[in-house]
């Protein structure tokens, strides 16, 4: 059996705009959350990254000083909403309880659903020999 190829790609546009994923040990609340291939997202990262590594060099960054900056990266690019706790969703609320270190499990919860939004799922398919050409030299079957 082979995997389809075009399988495996990314729902961009899934990733951009969001969408709902249940947590599964928090029973009744969903997050939607875009991917972390999100373009602003990923430009803020490296410039955070950057900055710490300029500051700290080969030390690690402080657990308080990364919770606090991947909260507030989380709250401005990635958690678009929420659905099951007490407390509305806003953004500024989002951001209130992102920075804050003592809620680093909702951390936890928004790379889950971070990488459910972004996850391909391989389809395999039958017969593969039968309905593809041969690899050329240079692919990865041919002679070396």
């Amino acid at each position: 059996m082979a995997i389809k190829l075009s399988s495996l790609r990314a729902n961009t546009r899934r990733e951009n705009d969001g969408d709902w994923v249940d947590i599964p040990d928090l029973p009744g609340v969903r997050l939607k959350v875009r991917g972390a291939g999100y373009g602003p997202y990923q430009m803020q990262k490296s410039i955070v990254e950057g900055r710490w590594a300029r500051r700290y060099g080969q030390d690690p960054v402080p657990v308080d000083v990364l919770l606090a900056e991947n909260g507030r990266l989380y709250a401005e690019h990635i958690l678009l909403d929420w659905d099951g706790f007490d407390e509305p969703y806003t953004q500024e609320a989002s951001r209130h309880f992102l920075t804050d270190p003592g809620f680093r499990q909702l951390h936890e919860h928004i790379r889950y659903a971070m990488q459910r939004v972004a996850a391909t799922e391989a389809e395999f398919v039958e017969d593969a020999a039968k309905n593809s050409s041969a690899s050329s030299a240079g692919g990865s079957k041919g002679a070396t």
